[in-house]
């Protein structure tokens, strides 16, 4: 039992009984239940059943929707005994409801029930616990064995009808029904009765004839009516006539054959290797070659990207420093120093890099002034008058120096430029989004006759076509980019292609004689063809492409054929014929209706749907 927010569902199973749904239903503290039987059950086989289970939810005040799954019988039966039902596995729907809530009303109101007196409610309150349980088990015990009952008397009242039945012939059915020896209680009416479709039996169990006690009785109150009359002579030779008349009629009417072949299919496959060819127009299974062709397709594709590369345009800072040649154990002998132009000076500090302008020569001891220009364009170049700065390849301590006046003059402004990361972004993306246009395009000239072969499909940027409408390192913030790009395939002829493998299943399974048949048997495949192609060569030497295939492969037999030939023969004779037919390891079955036809008078009908040939496949 499981419970989904106010409604509880109870299954019933095949082997629950009526108590167990009375109990599930009594226990249920939801007002709305859903009863499921999803399988067979012997609840459904009496309407008596049913109604008690409804009546029990209405004493509880309780909503009771029935899903009865594919089961026309039950779902009568519940019909009958007045239960809302639903052939759908889903929930029920409010309206389902609502029409439920509805015809409770209904039944409640059409119930007579003595009103009760607010002392004796009062009182009915008030009773101590452990009563009220004994009186519902009571109450419930009641109703059960009221359907025990009832559905016992139903029974008898049933097989009572069944001994009186009228005797029913089915003359020369083309499709005859199953005749099955089991008892049943309920007969579904879309189908058609034959005689041997109603059991007859006796309490030992043996079937009995209808017609005897009848035809006794009969013959009986003749013989009391024309005992005495002359005229009972004539009528018991009419009688005889008559029944003599029935007796031929039903020798050659009656009697129906259902034959049972069995067959199972056995597994076959194959692998070949084709040998593609351009200039063939169709298909050589003799000679293992398949037509081919190839197919090219260029197409160009731009799309515009984005420039992300970062530069800086402006002035750079200007300035004059005052540079010194220090040298504390004196000037003797010691030569002048020469600064080239473009010689780097640091300012110590800052950490900012200036060239000078132009070339000096600083005596020992001595200053010179050079002015000096920054590397870069920007303000950070800036610097107040008195900066320190030293020379690049001279010793700190013996020539440095310091601006004489600002450094001033820097100014810098960024903008975009194109890098190559940028165009090889670019071409990635649209690569991809070509690709996928040119394969998509490839794939919609298969079919039909022609069938592309996936793995030959291939793409490819033409070279030299990358083009962008700026170079790279110019500024720009978007740029055009496009390219060509080449799909190529390889197609094989695919019309005829199925037939061709089913012939070549056949024969190989002809030729490895899978049913150890000398009698040029005749077979059929499966529907479980499945094949797979593959290409094991394409290159300038030519195509070579796989076949794989399997499927299970079985005897076709030929129904019209087996009926034409048992219809020439004898009983015996006909069912050697077809014992013989086996084509699995579950022999052909024959079966004679109606079955207390006497042995030695069974013969195959001539009649039309006389003889019934089914073919069944086991696995």
């Amino acid at each position: 039992m499981e419970t989904n927010k106010k409604i509880t569902k109870i299954v019933v199973n095949k082997e629950d009984e009526i108590t167990d749904v009375v109990s599930a239903i009594v226990s249920t503290v939801n007002q709305r239940i859903v009863l499921t039987f999803a399988e067979d059950s012997d609840l459904l086989i009496s309407p008596i059943n049913l109604r008690v289970i409804l009546e029990t939810a209405d004493e509880r005040e309780k909503l009771l929707i029935t899903q009865i799954i594919k089961n026309p019988t039950g779902v009568r039966n519940a019909t009958l005994a007045g239960l809302y039902v639903t052939e759908s596995p889903n929930l029920p729907t409010e309206d389902m409801w609502e029409d439920e809530e509805i015809n409770r009303a209904k039944r409640l109101s059409q119930e007579k029930k003595p009103p009760s007196a607010p002392a004796q409610q009062a009182k009915e309150q008030n009773q101590d616990q452990n009563i009220q349980q004994t009186s519902d088990i009571s109450d419930f015990q009641k109703r059960i064995d009221e359907a025990m009952r009832k559905s016992a008397k139903e029974q008898e009242q049933e097989q009572k009808e069944n001994e009186n039945d009228d005797f029913l012939i089915a003359v020369d059915k083309d499709i005859p029904i199953t005749y099955e020896d089991e008892d049943t209680n309920e007969i579904d009416d879309s189908k058609e009765i034959s005689f041997s479709t109603v059991n007859h039996k006796t309490k030992g169990g043996q079937r009995k004839n209808p017609l005897s006690p009848k035809i006794k009785n009969f013959f009986a109150s003749l013989k009391t009516r024309f005992s005495s009359n002359k005229i009972y002579p004539i009528v018991l030779i009419s009688i005889v006539l008559v029944a003599i008349l029935s007796a031929v009629v039903y020798y050659f009417t009656a009697p129906f054959v259902r034959v049972n072949i069995y067959i199972k299919g056995k597994e076959v496959s194959i692998e070949k290797v084709f040998e593609g060819n351009e200039n063939i127009k169709e298909i050589d299974f003799q000679n293992l070659k398949i037509p081919i062709k190839k197919e090219n397709i260029e197409k160009s594709s731009s799309t515009t990207i984005s420039a992300t590369g970062t530069a800086y345009k402006g002035d750079k800072a200007k300035g004059v420093v005052r540079l010194t040649f220090k040298n504390t154990e004196g000037c003797k002998d010691i030569d002048p120093i020469q600064i080239p132009a473009g010689t780097t000076i640091t300012a110590k500090n800052e950490g900012k890099s200036y060239n000078t302008d132009s070339a000096i020569t600083i005596e020992c001891n001595q200053i010179a002034e050079v002015n000096i220009t920054a590397s870069e364009v920007g303000e950070e170049y800036n610097l107040p008058m008195g900066t320190f700065f030293v020379v690049q390849g001279f010793e700190s301590e013996k020539v440095y120096g310091s601006s004489s006046k600002e450094i001033t003059g820097g100014n810098k402004k960024e903008y975009r430029i194109l890098t190559q990361g940028d165009v090889n972004s670019g071409v990635e993306g649209l690569k991809k989004s070509a690709y996928e246009e040119g394969e998509r395009e490839m794939k919609d000239k298969s079919g039909g006759t022609w069938e592309l072969i996936p793995e030959s499909l291939t793409s490819e940027v033409i070279s030299n076509s990358i083009e962008t409408s700026k170079k790279v390192g110019e500024e720009a913030d978007q740029v055009d980019l496009s390219l060509k790009i080449r799909t190529t395939a390889t197609f094989y002829m695919k019309e005829g292609f199925d037939n061709g493998i089913a012939e070549l299943l056949k024969k190989e399974a002809e030729e490895k004689n899978l049913f150890e048949n000398e009698n040029n048997l005749e077979l059929t495949l499966g529907d479980d063809v499945t094949k797979e192609i593959t290409v094991i060569q394409n290159d300038n030497n030519g195509v070579k492409v796989k076949l794989t295939a399997k499927a299970s492969v079985k005897p076709k037999i030929n129904k019209e054929e087996i009926i034409s030939q048992l219809r020439k023969m004898s009983w015996k004779d006909g069912n050697q014929y077809l014992k013989s037919l086996s084509y699995s390891e579950k022999e052909t079955e024959v079966e004679f209706n109606p079955k207390n036809f006497p042995e030695r008078l069974k013969y195959f009908p001539k009649k039309q749907g006389g003889i019934l040939i089914e073919v069944k496949e086991t696995f």
